[in-house]
């Protein structure tokens, strides 16, 4: 049932009017002398609303805020009224993923990193919630989930500091599709190859993994023990190569040449490998022998700048995902004109590039790139892209562009039910070879952490902030979009507002956060 306050005496009747007028009374004053502010003017109009929405989304929060305070020094009784998810910030699109969602029989899963455990969340096909659960960590730092065809796999890791070459820097561990543990592969320094020694694992990297043959592979980021000479470790890319058998594992390709993304994909008898290679310059694609790892690398898109010591410099550019088609291995990213690179300033804006290498042909020569947007100025860039396979010969791009908030020309707020609909998710539809097959599509939604999926004709993701988990599903054939809201004050409680009354239902602690996370583009200038 609802939130029940019970008001006994005078004291706490006059501590929750008091608690709640003040901000109640501003938030009115402003919505009600809003509309001349904002048709008054022309530049400053805008201006003059931004500032307003700004400052009402603050009092909106500290509503939630006294809410929080009055319930701690006057608890009233609150019954659950269904199981909840979690909320967890998924906002920020990082190089480790920290949220997935992967296809089960009878549903969903959700899987997502908490501060030293795992969570784990079970949805139907209507996603609804139906179960939850937490797996402890077993080692200081995340790595990356992974559902194989033999289990679940979560990668974790631990600094090596020491540098010693037998001290465990990351562990691989198996458990069966109901979370019990089957197996673990621990990876130490590999001081044989060049790289090979690892102080920081998954410094700077993605962990990405596929399964072929019986094998799992992970590739990632990692720095190598201190170089005397400039006073710290090189970064540099990392293969892991686990038997999926005996559960044993190790490194088995790395340098230490910048990798700054890497992604991996399989295929037939090859792996292909996507990096952002700051030390070759490039966006550039691996191909592998999975029997033998043999490779071959190749350019896809080179990058501006002349290197004239060890220090990283500014790719301007974002290595964001990789599919493989019957035909091609696409790869998407964004970039700036690299051609101006030595004349870049803070107007200088972000693309988004496709490139598609034919799998017959896996050369420099062969490969094209495609430029899915078209901006000129102001400084445009990306919030994330995702490419999600459909079929073998459809795929899904979708992504969120950046919006400064200091800009007066942003009018996208959130809706007081919805506090992820500030959003804009972008999205279209292009063929195994890159041809683009639909319009952009648009919808009220943030892209996410979360790699999207695919079930039932369905590209299903999820978006979460501290209050609010949102699940969106586009038909993957005509574009439409819709979304399930679950909104959380809680572990086990849910708030609702509507009609201009906030109710809040469930039972347990409150966890109403105010607090607003910064999200960054992936590539800016």
């Amino acid at each position: 049932m609802p939130l029940q306050v019970n008001l006994q005496g005078i004291t706490e009747l006059l501590f929750f009017l008091q608690l709640f007028t003040f901000s109640a009374v501003n938030i009115i004053i402003m919505i009600a002398t809003l509309p001349k502010t904002y048709y008054n003017k022309n530049h400053e109009k805008q201006h003059s609303k931004e500032e307003l929405m700004k400052k009402i989304k603050k009092l909106t929060s500290l509503l939630f805020c006294c809410l929080f305070l009055y319930l701690l020094a006057f608890p009233g009784q609150v019954q659950a009224a269904s199981l909840t998810p979690t909320a967890q910030d998924n906002l920020s699109v990082k190089l480790r993923r920290s949220s997935d969602l992967i296809s089960i029989s009878n549903g969903y899963m959700r899987v997502f990193r908490k501060t030293n455990s795992v969570g784990i969340e079970y949805y139907d096909n209507s996603l609804q919630i139906t179960d939850k659960r937490e797996i402890p960590m077993e080692l200081p730092l995340w790595g990356g989930f992974y559902a194989g065809s033999d289990g679940y796999y979560l990668v974790e890791g631990q600094n090596n500091t020491a540098e010693d070459n037998s001290a465990e820097v990351i562990r691989v561990i198996r458990y069966d599709t109901n979370w019990n543990r089957s197996g673990a592969a621990s990876i130490t320094s590999n001081p044989d190859l060049f790289g090979g020694e690892v102080r920081y694992p998954f410094d700077y990297g993605c962990v990405e993994m596929t399964e072929t043959n019986g094998t799992l592979y992970i590739v990632t980021g990692h720095e190598g023990y201190v170089d005397k000479s400039v006073g710290q470790g090189h970064q540099g890319f990392l293969m892991i190569a686990v038997d999926q058998a005996s559960m044993t594992g190790k490194i088995v390709s790395c340098d230490l040449w910048h990798s700054f993304a890497q992604y991996i994909k399989s295929q037939s008898s090859y792996l292909y490998v996507l990096e952002q290679s700051e030390g070759s310059r490039c966006t550039q694609l691996s191909r592998y022998d999975s029997s033998t790892l043999d490779e071959k690398t190749i350019e896809l898109l080179p990058y501006g700048g002349s290197r004239t010591s060890v220090w990283a410099l500014n790719c301007y550019a974002s290595v964001d995902g990789m599919a493989v088609s019957a035909d091609s291995v696409l790869c998407i990213g964004t970039t700036i004109d690299q051609s101006q690179y030595d004349n870049v300033t803070s107007d200088t804006p972000h693309n988004i590039y496709l490139t598609i290498t034919p799998v017959s042909d896996f050369s420099k020569e062969a490969t094209s790139v495609k430029y899915l947007t078209n901006y000129t100025g102001n400084g445009k860039s990306f919030m994330g892209v995702k490419i999600t396979p459909i079929t073998e010969n459809r795929f899904m791009i979708s992504w969120e562009e950046y919006e400064n908030t200091d800009d007066s020309s942003s009018e996208n707020y959130a809706s007081a039910d919805d506090s992820l609909s500030s959003s804009t998710l972008h999205y279209l539809f292009v063929d195994g070879k890159g041809n683009v097959l639909s319009r952009e599509y648009t919808t009220a939604a943030p892209v996410s952490d979360c790699q999207p999926v695919v079930k039932d004709s369905k590209v299903v993701y999820y978006a979460s902030n501290a209050n609010t988990v949102n699940f969106y599903s586009i038909d993957a054939n005509d574009g439409t979009a819709s979304k399930k809201i679950y909104r959380t004050a809680g572990e086990n409680a849910t708030w609702d507002f509507a009609n201009g009354v906030l109710t809040i239902s469930g039972q347990g602690a409150l966890n109403i956060s105010t607090d607003e996370n910064d999200r960054f583009p992936v590539s800016s200038t």
